[in-house]
């Protein structure tokens, strides 16, 4: 049941077609041994609780699925630092880059308070 952090990376990588720094993120989002590897039957029974338990997300993740080289994109937009993660300062950077560009009633007056509503 166990595989490295190598082999969960590529299979993530693979499976969901995002070209995101998996092994980066795998202590965030799996459990990692001293040996660094990855129960990877316990991994798919917390994401298959996770998603189960949210069953009201369901249509977003379905309608999400589809865009994920774009939402790839924009997360390697805001990402600058090429860490797998947005910082708030990233976030903010972005959106008032992405605010000279667009109409004034369309700009976000607020990048900070919304980084921290969906902020997970």
């Amino acid at each position: 049941n166990m595989v490295t952090v190598d082999t969960w990376a590529a299979v993530l990588r693979q499976v969901l077609e995002l070209d995101l720094d998996w092994k980066e993120l795998a202590p965030r989002m799996a459990a990692v041994d001293a040996q660094g590897r990855i129960n990877y039957v316990k991994f798919l029974a917390s994401f298959r609780a996770v998603y189960e338990g949210h069953r009201e997300w369901h249509g977003v993740f379905d309608a999400l699925y589809p865009h994920r080289k774009a939402l790839e994109a924009i997360f390697c937009f805001f990402d600058r630092d090429q860490s797998g993660q947005i910082s708030m300062d990233e976030f903010k950077r972005g959106c008032l880059l992405l605010n000279d560009h667009l109409p004034s009633p369309d700009r976000w007056k607020d990048p900070i308070a919304l980084f921290r509503d969906i902020d997970m």
